[in-house]
């Protein structure tokens, strides 16, 4: 199994690169985790519409960082899952969505993760509402994946990198 850290600006194309992955696996080979996914689910309980305002991005951002501080829960969590994902064999792929480079870091030197930052020229000099969306450039990634053509363009980066992980047997979309 493969442990791949994404991470970019706000609307770069992280979602739809991982989801392109996830479609040529399949389920069963590939997930997609993020360290806000109960940071979300906290604030859908609070009454939440789910729609990201820099306000929304802000508060969901504070309150990972409280949780971290407190119990270290959103990396605890990440680790709980990812053991929980082995059904994927050596052939699968885990998407972590993290964005604080110190995160990024420990994810690649406790479980040997690789990471990959997308990058949108559209996006990229957005004023951002949080730390942890404005220093998305501030890690040395393994890969680097420009996203500034079509879904066809992106669709096949995903295809060209399973290829380049050595991953075979995939659905070509």
């Amino acid at each position: 199994m493969q442990i791949v850290i994404v991470n970019g600006s706000p609307r770069c194309g992280k979602d739809t690169f991982c989801n392109f992955v996830r479609q040529m696996l399949g389920e069963h080979r590939c997930t997609i985790l993020s360290t806000v996914d109960k940071m979300k689910e906290i604030a859908y309980s609070m009454g939440w519409n789910g729609i990201k305002t820099p306000e929304v991005r802000k508060f969901l951002s504070d309150l990972k960082d409280i949780s971290t501080q407190w119990c270290d829960y959103p990396f605890q969590n990440i680790k709980r899952r990812i053991e929980n994902f082995g059904y994927g064999g050596r052939d699968g792929i885990v998407f972590i969505m993290s964005r604080e480079p110190e995160e990024i870091k420990r994810f690649e030197d406790e479980l040997g993760a690789i990471s990959i930052l997308i990058r949108r020229d559209a996006v990229e000099n957005n004023a951002q509402s949080n730390h942890a969306d404005a220093n998305v450039l501030n890690h040395n990634y393994t890969e680097v994946i420009y996203n500034n053509g079509s879904f066809a363009d992106l669709q096949k980066q995903a295809e060209d990198f399973i290829e380049r992980r050595g991953i075979y047997n995939y659905n070509r979309i």
